[in-house]
Parts: structure tokens; C-alpha cells; sequence
């Protein structure tokens, strides 16, 4: 099982997208998105999630409303500037010349792939940080190809599980997220198997640190609570 197969079943509900699902969140989100005006849709860039944004810079692109795609994908690149700069803080052979260099080259790659009709890409569309977190990762490995991936993760190895994860050890994981509320499960997600830091968690949700640890520790209380008899 690979990242994309585990990471697209982590979230209960909302909409399908290949072989994905969308969170709840993200597709009313969504909804609320095709129904504005372009304009309004990239005056609210800061308000909105990012993966979301790469649904409808996407499709825009399939409708042939290139300018207002590239835009988008202009101002969601800017807005997430501030996320990379932070964790490419924690690597200490990265000097001032080379956080440049590395933030051109990962903006290209991000361009390339949200501006891409290509089907592969739409993982983007229903775990953004998972993939930004992945893409940094092989810019850096253009940097300093003999690393290994856990030398890349300023939190240590990526707790992603993979093919020696039993299904029913992966049954009981999914049991378990599913009773948090959405919030704290994207938290839970990004933590725990996407490899995000608090600090750079509570960035993205526009929280504090402080809140985060609040979500994670009142996620591990209601995962360690019995389950109800609906639930089993």
C-alpha cells in the first residue's frame, strides 16, 4: 500500500474523488467555490483550503479560463511561501543562496502540476500538505541525493503506513479516527502521517501551537474512550 492509497482513505465521507475522498469540510468548501464569481474566489485565497483551491484552479483550467487559473495557482504558491520557509528552517546546511533556489525550483514543480490536466495530479485535490510535504522532499533530494527520506523530515521518519500494515491493523486505525471530529482528525492526519509539526500545523490552520496540542491531547481521550455500541 503507498502513501496515496493510505492517505486517500483516512477521511470518512464527503466527496469521491478517483479513488480518493474528499473531507466533508473541503467539498462543502467546495461547493460554496463554484458558485462565486473568479474574482471573489482569488480575493479569499487566505480564507480558504488550499486544496479546494487546486479543485477549482483545475477546473478552470479544463474550462479554458487559463488566465484565471494562473492566478490562483500565482497567489496559493505565495500563501503557502511562509509554510516552506519553515521547515526548511530546521535544516541547518541550507543557507540563505540555497532556501532561494530551493523555493524557485519547488514553485516550478508546483506549477507544473496544478497547471497539469494529468489525472495523477489530483491527489492534490484532497490531501494538499501530504503532497507539499513530499514535493519539498524531492526538491531537497535534488540538493543532497544520497540522504535517505527520514534525513528529509524535521520531525524524524514519516509515520505513513505501508504494505506490512496488516488490514485489520489498518481497520482498527481507521475505527479510531473516525470517531474524532473533523477537525482534530486533519490534525491527527497531518501529524501522524503526514509528518507536520504543531507549529507548522497550527500555520497552516491559522491556530496557535498551543491549540493544537489542546486538539491532539483531546483526540487521545476520545480515542482511548470506549466505543459506543453503534460504533462497533
Amino acid at each position: 500500500m503507498n502513501d496515496d492509497e493510505v492517505l486517500g482513505r483516512i477521511a470518512p465521507g464527503g466527496e469521491d474523488v478517483g479513488s480518493y475522498t474528499r473531507e466533508e469540510q473541503a467539498a462543502a468548501e467546495l461547493v460554496d467555490l463554484r458558485q462565486m464569481h473568479p474574482r471573489h474566489v482569488l480575493s479569499s485565497v487566505k480564507e480558504r483550503r488550499p486544496e479546494a483551491l487546486v479543485t477549482i484552479l483545475r477546473e478552470w483550467l479544463r474550462n479554458g479560463d487559463e488566465e484565471n487559473a494562473w492566478q490562483l495557482c500565482e497567489r496559493l504558491v505565495v500563501g503557502i511561501e511562509p509554510v516552506v520557509r519553515s521547515r526548511l528552517a530546521a535544516y541547518r546546511w541550507i543557507d540563505w543562496d540555497t532556501r532561494e533556489d530551493i523555493l524557485h525550483d519547488l514553485a516550478v514543480r508546483l506549477y507544473d502540476e496544478w497547471m497539469s490536466s494529468d489525472r495523477r495530479h489530483a491527489f492534490w485535490e484532497v490531501r494538499f500538505w501530504h503532497c507539499l510535504r513530499l514535493r519539498i522532499i524531492d526538491v531537497l533530494r535534488t540538493r543532497r541525493p544520497n540522504e535517505t527520506a527520514a534525513g528529509f523530515t524535521a520531525s524524524g521518519p514519516s509515520n505513513v503506513p505501508d504494505a506490512s500494515v496488516s488490514p485489520q491493523e489498518w481497520a482498527v486505525a481507521m475505527l479510531s479516527l473516525s470517531r474524532l471530529p473533523e477537525q482534530t482528525r486533519r490534525v491527527f492526519v497531518m501529524k501522524y502521517y503526514e509528518g507536520w509539526t504543531e507549529d507548522e500545523i497550527g500555520a497552516m490552520m491559522g491556530v496557535t501551537s498551543r491549540t493544537i496540542r489542546n486538539w491532539i491531547r483531546r483526540g487521545h481521550e476520545i480515542m482511548s474512550e470506549p466505543a459506543s455500541e453503534d460504533a462497533r
